[in-house]
C-alpha cells in the first residue's frame, strides 16, 4: 500500500501525508488490521485511499463489536440466574 501510495501521488510530500495518516491508524487498530483492511482495498479497487481503509476499519469494528453483543446477550439468554431447588417446593432434589 505504502508503496502504491508512493508512486500515485505527483510529489512525495503528498504520499507521505498519505502514509503518516495510515501510521496514524495504529493509534486505534492493531497491525493486522490495517494490513488485513489494506489488502481488501488493493484487491477491490484500482486505486486504494487511505480514505477506503479507514471504511474498511470502522465497518470491521463495527461489525465486530456487533457479533460481541450478540454473543453476550445469547449467554445471557440461557442464564436463567439463581432459581429455587426442589426442596423449596417440597420435592426431593
Amino acid at each position: 500500500m505504502v508503496k502504491y501510495l508512493l508512486d500515485s501521488y505527483q510529489t512525495e510530500r503528498q504520499a507521505l501525508q498519505s502514509i503518516f495518516s495510515l501510521k496514524k491508524m495504529e493509534h486505534r487498530y492493531t497491525k493486522y488490521e490495517i494490513e488485513i483492511a489494506c489488502k481488501m482495498v488493493l484487491a477491490m479497487t484500482g486505486r486504494p485511499t487511505v480514505k477506503s481503509i479507514q471504511t474498511i476499519l470502522k465497518s470491521n469494528k463495527k461489525k465486530d463489536a456487533e457479533q460481541e453483543l450478540k454473543q453476550n446477550t445469547e449467554v445471557n439468554e440461557t442464564n436463567f440466574g439463581f432459581t429455587r431447588g426442589a426442596s423449596y417446593y417440597g420435592g426431593k432434589e
